[in-house]
């Protein structure tokens, strides 16, 4: 009997490592793509515009993530190459809520004022003071964090991210600074997650 209980087990592991191995295949298949970065490890960055409408339908599954992997740092990076001129304004204003700490409820907000704008067509209008506002930020704060060196930087920086990272498209996730993953090839939640999870465990490989 002992005999019989080891041979399911050792099968059970053969089983195991072969199913590990499948998914390991699938994963390196098109999945994702390794790119210049510095190796964060438990970092996970999203890039995103608010002028998307797949970034907005795809936030209650960053959520999610946020749920399941609470050792995970999560940040947004929006790019520029979206929405024309609106772009580059609305990267900074990003940049701005990021230094006063509220892009999370700022990112909510500004998306609902978006959609809102779009559906109003020529009539629509996008007021960042109205969402500052909401979130107690004055115009003068908002003036002057606009014209900030950290603004600045920051929107440096996130050009630079998007460059080396060769972000083409919204939304794209970045884990732990040199993973990209390829959407296109998520094919469910649960994939997602098992991408993400084999993708940390690589540690920088």
């Amino acid at each position: 009997m002992r005999k019989f209980i080891g041979f399911l087990a050792i099968a059970a592991s053969v089983l195991f490592s072969f199913a590990v191995s499948a998914a390991e295949d699938n994963f390196e298949d098109g999945a994702y793509t390794k790119v210049k970065g510095t190796y964060t490890p438990n970092t996970l960055v999203e890039y995103f515009s608010f002028f998307c409408g797949h970034c907005v339908r795809f936030q209650p599954t960053m959520r999610d993530l946020e749920r399941d992997f609470p050792e995970v740092k999560f940040s947004r990076v929006h790019v520029a190459f979206l929405g024309g001129d609106l772009g580059n304004k609305m990267q900074s204003l990003y940049a701005f809520a990021e230094q006063k700490g509220v892009e999370d409820k700022f990112t909510e907000l500004m998306f609902e004022q978006v959609k809102k704008a779009q559906a109003a067509g020529d009539k629509g209008q996008i007021d960042p003071l109205e969402v500052f506002g909401a979130l107690g930020i004055t115009k003068d704060d908002l003036d002057a964090g606009m014209n900030n060196i950290l603004t600045n930087s920051r929107v440096v920086q996130y050009d630079n991210m998007v460059k080396d990272q060769e972000i083409e498209g919204t939304p794209t996730m970045v884990v732990d600074g040199i993973y990209r993953i390829n959407t296109d090839h998520v094919k469910s939640y649960e994939y997602l997650k098992e991408l993400i999870k084999y993708l940390q465990a690589k540690k920088g490989a």
